[in-house]
């Protein structure tokens, strides 16, 4: 760990995914993560976290789940996360309404997202579904106000959306992760694909993925078959 941050990465410890982009995201950056319901957006995000919390850096998750116990609930049971991590605040998590309650005014919400990072020394932080709280027009001057505070506090971003990569949020982002579908054989496949990633060299395939208490497991992408 101590030699990625010397290299300027923050390694995500999601062995596929860190293996793609050579050795993590840039530290401090936001990484869009995008996709339709379903996709896996919130469990890439929110894997992100307990690697982070497993290794003892302090991570935040801000969406619509307002505890620790409903954000873990609906996710597998990471065999790696210890069971103390939320009790010793590693892995902590707050409503959306607490960062973006008034949204529009982007110099307040960074302040407030400024103090809550400071206040707990948070690493790594997801915002969960932040096209629900903030328009086109506002994301890119939303997203360049959170970079300077991600900056300040040497945290690294994961945001999730639904919206597309001709967005204004992943035109803002520093990275954009694509999150899919395919059917094949009958079957729906989970799927990820790296867009952009500044900073990194990366490969822009399409890696099959499957969710486990393992975290996220990557396959690369057959092209044969139906």
């Amino acid at each position: 760990m101590a030699k990625e941050e010397r290299l300027g990465r923050c390694m995500t410890g999601i062995e596929g995914l860190d293996n793609i982009l050579g050795g993590g995201v840039p530290a401090s950056s936001i990484v869009l993560v995008c996709g339709a319901t379903g996709t896996g957006k919130t469990a890439l995000a929110v894997e992100f976290l307990a690697r982070g919390a497993a290794a003892g850096e302090a991570a935040l998750f801000v969406g619509d789940a307002t505890s620790e116990e409903i954000l873990l609930a609906g996710l597998p049971n990471f065999s790696f996360l210890p069971p103390d991590a939320v009790k010793k605040g590693a892995l902590s998590a707050v409503g959306m309404d607490e960062i973006f309650k008034e949204a529009a005014d982007q110099q307040k919400t960074a302040s407030t997202l400024d103090k809550v990072l400071s206040a707990a020394k948070v690493k790594r932080l997801a915002i969960d579904g932040i096209d629900g709280v903030v328009s086109e027009s506002a994301a890119k001057g939303l997203l360049g106000s959170i970079k300077q505070v991600l900056r300040k506090n040497g945290c690294t971003a994961f945001v999730t959306s639904r919206s597309g990569i001709d967005s204004a949020f992943a035109a803002a982002a520093d990275g954009v992760i694509v999150m899919g579908d395919i059917e094949r054989n009958g079957d729906f496949l989970r799927t990820m694909q790296i867009l952009k990633m500044r900073g990194t060299g990366h490969s822009r395939a399409r890696y099959v993925i499957d969710l486990t208490p393992f975290g996220i497991l990557t396959t690369p992408l057959l092209k044969g078959g139906p």
